[in-house]
């Protein structure tokens, strides 16, 4: 397993489009591709778990990411992770060539990085 670069983390996980979900709001900064510390997405998410605050503050990088992807892989990404992401992670990490993130495994990507489970979907 070699480490995933800041470019496949982003290409993967945001080019799939996970924010089309009306629970995200985000802004990506592409341009931290050329950063040492990478890119950063920020936004809100809807808070599943009560009305006040309505939108949960969020900003999350490559780090961020592979780490959730990393938890998902080793089946560690909450009980509610699908199959098809679990086998999308594990794919990005050991056969980046054959994972297939959609907007919906991406999604649960970022889900878990948020609130370490799939809570939308």
């Amino acid at each position: 397993m070699n480490s995933p670069t800041l470019e496949e983390s982003y290409d993967h996980i945001l080019g799939a489009s996970p924010d089309t979900w009306p629970w995200w709001d985000l802004a990506s900064n592409v341009q931290g591709l050329s950063v040492p510390d990478g890119w950063v997405v920020e936004g809100t998410i809807e808070n599943p778990y009560d009305d006040n605050p309505a939108h949960l503050p969020v900003r999350l990088g490559h780090v961020e990411v592979v780490r959730a992807i990393r938890r998902i892989a080793s089946g560690k990404g909450g009980k509610h992770v699908s199959p098809s992401a679990q086998k999308s992670c594990s794919d990005f990490l050991f056969r980046r060539e054959e994972a297939d993130f959609d907007a919906g495994t991406a999604d649960e990507v970022l889900q878990v990085a948020v609130f370490g489970d799939v809570v939308y979907g």
